[in-house]
């Protein structure tokens, strides 16, 4: 079993702020590697920012988000900086 680290998400992330890898991009391969017996992540705020991108398709996340994701990765207030985070969002 991989393990997926922070660093691993960071650096798809950074990619996809540079316009390195697309959305879609982003969202492959997080689906490829969220909730598979073939993957595992390293911490729980990795296991959940990998989450979004696996949801990020019914969840409108777009690369603006992208601060917030990484400020989640690597804080142990994750959830609370993901909470706070979407109660701002205005669809």
């Amino acid at each position: 079993m991989k393990t997926i680290t922070a660093s691993d998400i960071r650096q798809v992330l950074t990619q996809w702020a540079l316009g390195n890898l697309t959305e879609s991009q982003v969202h492959a391969w997080a689906e490829d590697r969220f909730c598979t017996s073939s993957y595992e992540c390293e911490s729980e705020a990795a296991n959940e920012v990998l989450s979004r991108l696996d949801m990020m398709d019914m969840n409108l996340l777009t690369s603006e988000d992208i601060p917030v994701l990484l400020d989640a990765l690597s804080s142990p207030e994750y959830l609370s900086i993901l909470a706070n985070y979407e109660r701002q969002v205005d669809i």
